[in-house]
């Protein structure tokens, strides 16, 4: 299936959605002043080892220490307290990002990725394919060059070096055993803890997942970006870089082409199904729970029948919001009760269709009598509710509010949807009021100073901001002056 893709790029964040049949089925967030930090490489320090749980936390020079799994040594023994100790100078790559209350997820198998391959020059020797290669004479021929190479460590051939020339590829893994050696000298010779190289560009990073797929067209709303992105497409797939188009309308690139209530509904808590029934998302510390409800769904006459409809149709919105709203961990689904087995097999075969093709490995178990499914799926980063929401402290915890930084993002969608036409278009000064909440004003002065500029020059704003207390802190009244 074909699918589209848009990048709106403001100061405050960039937003990635992948959609099919107008669709949004995979939505990215990178707030540009807390960017990803994974595939960086650092010179850390072990500063404690916790030897019943076999792991290892490292300072890093950051504000919190990572913390090393044993599984994520290198080397054949996984146990931390036989290959570390405290004082210790490593060399880690960053895993995953901070999830929730914890540090970064490091790893000592560092992974160097170029456009065609990723090498890991510590790990024993062997060669990996990607699974989206799947001509078996290109497999073969791939397999061949990376033979005559006979790199010191292991390679992963990426979906990239599909009809490649052996030059290039040979050349490209020369490139990377110099930058492994470089690296090498640098851990020796600086002294402070701290990065010694960045990772991936988070943006290229969240596109190069989604290449894979058959991309009717890429949509960018902002010019630089357009253009970086454009040049990395054509040394990577040159066949969409006339796909790769410069959005230049005035009305928001998310608002064009429906997009806005789509990503909006990915972060409620109640999702409504066709059919009538509704989905409930609850997500807790530990677990998801998603319950499933008919709602006004009145079915047939056949009660079995109706009810196997209405548990199908919601397995198939659960998989698509799963994905969407970055679930993980343990998810468990609370469908309405049903009176034969098979039945419940059939609503589980839908779940693990619709999860086939998820990268997250998750892991589908069989209905239990109570007409509970759990599933299993690998946490790689917040869920979008934990990206954008925080713990509520004025109810101990139990609800969820959302951050000073989503705030102050939905105040700029908002004034930018207010007038896109009509001050852009003529190029005539709009001046807007913003009433709101003190934090609020304070945040957005001391931080999104680039956000402030950009209504200025590019949509023809001037925000006039002004503190009221008496409004909370999600509330905020916006008046053309």
């Amino acid at each position: 299936m074909s699918v589209d893709i848009f990048i709106n790029v403001r100061p405050y964040q960039t937003r990635v959605a992948c959609v099919e049949k107008n669709q949004l089925t995979q939505i990215f967030y990178h707030r540009n002043k807390n960017p990803s930090q994974v595939g960086a490489i650092y010179k850390g320090r072990v500063s404690k080892i916790t030897k019943s749980l076999n792991f290892a936390f490292v300072d890093l020079g950051l504000e919190r220490s990572g913390f090393l799994y044993g599984k994520d040594l290198m080397g054949k023994t996984k146990e931390v307290s036989k290959v570390l100790k405290p004082g210790q100078d490593i060399l880690v790559q960053i895993k995953a990002d901070p999830i929730r209350n914890k540090g970064v997820r490091l790893t000592q198998e560092i992974g160097l990725t170029g456009i065609y391959l990723v090498y890991l020059p510590e790990q024993k020797t062997k060669t990996a394919l990607s699974r989206q290669i799947k001509s078996p004479e290109e497999r073969k021929r791939l397999n061949e060059i990376v033979k005559k190479m006979k790199p010191p460590g292991s390679l992963i051939v990426r979906t990239f070096a599909k009809e490649q020339k052996e030059q290039q590829i040979k050349k490209e893994l020369e490139q990377l055993k110099t930058q492994w050696k470089k690296l090498k000298e640098q851990f020796k010779t600086q002294k402070n803890l701290g990065k010694l190289i960045s990772g991936e560009e988070p943006l290229l990073s969240f596109l190069t997942d989604l290449l894979s797929k058959d991309i009717e067209q890429i949509f960018i709303d902002e010019k630089e970006t357009f253009k970086e992105v454009k040049k990395w497409i054509k040394a990577s797939r040159s066949d969409l870089a006339k796909k790769t188009k410069f959005y230049n309308d005035s009305e928001s690139l998310f608002e064009k082409f429906n997009l806005e209530s789509q990503v909006q509904t990915a972060n409620q808590k109640k999702v409504s199904l066709k059919n009538g029934g509704f989905l409930i998302f609850e997500e807790l510390e530990t677990l998801t729970v998603i319950d499933v409800n008919s709602g006004r769904f009145k079915g047939k006459k056949n009660t079995a029948q109706s009810l196997l409809e209405l548990n199908l149709e919601a397995a198939q919105k659960i998989t698509e919001q799963i994905q969407l709203r970055h679930l993980g961990g343990i998810i468990l689904i609370d469908f309405i009760d049903m009176e034969s087995i098979e039945d419940g097999e059939k609503v589980v075969n839908r779940l693990e269709e619709g999860l086939k093709e998820d990268k997250s490995h998750p892991r589908v178990f069989k209905m239990g009598e109570l007409g509970m499914v759990q599933i299993t799926r690998k946490r790689g980063a917040n869920s979008l509710s934990h990206f954008m929401t925080e713990a509520c402290q004025d109810c101990g915890g139990l609800g969820r509010k959302k951050t000073i930084p989503t705030i102050a993002t939905d105040l700029f969608l908002k004034i930018e949807r207010m007038s896109p036409k009509n001050f852009s278009l003529l190029k005539r000064k709009q001046q807007v009021r913003v009433f709101c909440h003190p934090k609020i004003k304070t945040y957005i002065e001391e931080n999104e100073s680039e956000s402030l500029e950009f209504l200025k020059k590019k949509l023809f704003i001037q925000l006039d901001l002004k503190e009221k207390v008496q409004l909370d802190l999600g509330t905020f009244r916006i008046e053309k002056l």
